[in-house]
């Protein structure tokens, strides 16, 4: 009876065991599986492991971003120096400006037309869009009978301001001085300056350096009050 109930016995053993054996080899799979998982998202990033090591967050920050930041702060100083150096520069060339032109004013007051036209030369390359100092500048060129030259000046400054009477009057008195051939053109500067300004009419009606023109039937008509 013995020898038959032995079997049983061993089956029985095996037929428990087995189950629990293969259980505990799932239980470790899936454990040593969370612990791989676990080990992956503690892991510090690339750059920031150095940093951890300092126990800074603001190391850990510019490990991350610290070239990208660096080179954002380098170009703003570069551009502050641009804009500072150009703010300089500028000033600089305005109060130069402003000796140039004191001299020059100077220079007229004395009758010393040679330093004024130096003077007025510089002063115009460094303002070159200054309307006055080109039609001051044709003006003296005039004094010294440089007339083709005071001319392109006058004319120039004229241009500079459309809406300013003053450019175009000066242009037709110096076309007026240069003779009967520039009549016509200084009738149209007149005329232009008219435009800006009506209430010339009178003074251009008047004015003495003109008395060439007031035998001219277009320059009556456009110095006529009533019109």
């Amino acid at each position: 009876m013995g020898r038959k109930r032995r079997p049983i016995r061993l089956i029985g053993l095996i037929g428990l065991t087995c189950p629990t054996r293969q259980s505990d080899h799932r239980n470790n799979e899936l454990i040593l599986a969370v612990a791989r998982r676990n080990q992956v998202l503690s892991r510090p990033l690339p750059g920031a492991r150095h940093a951890l090591r300092g126990g800074s967050a603001l190391s850990v920050v510019e490990g991350i971003i610290g070239a990208p930041l660096k080179s954002y702060y380098l170009g703003l100083v570069i551009l502050i120096g641009i804009l500072c150096a150009r703010f300089a520069v500028g000033r600089w060339r305005l109060m130069r400006f402003r000796r140039l032109w004191a001299q020059a004013q100077e220079s007229m007051r004395d009758n010393n037309w040679v330093a004024a036209e130096a003077a007025l030369r510089r002063c115009a390359r460094m303002m070159p869009i200054a309307a006055p100092v080109h039609r001051l500048l044709g003006g003296v060129l005039a004094r010294r009978g440089k007339l083709s030259e005071a001319e392109k000046y006058i004319r120039l400054g004229a241009e500079l301001e459309p809406k300013n009477p003053a450019g175009f009057l000066d242009l037709g008195f110096l076309l007026t001085s240069q003779g009967p051939g520039r009549v016509e053109q200084a009738i149209d500067a007149f005329a232009t300056a008219i435009a800006c300004a009506p209430n010339l009419r009178e003074m251009l009606a008047k004015e003495p350096r003109l008395e060439a023109l007031r035998r001219h039937e277009r320059f009556q008509k456009l110095v006529d009050a009533k019109r």
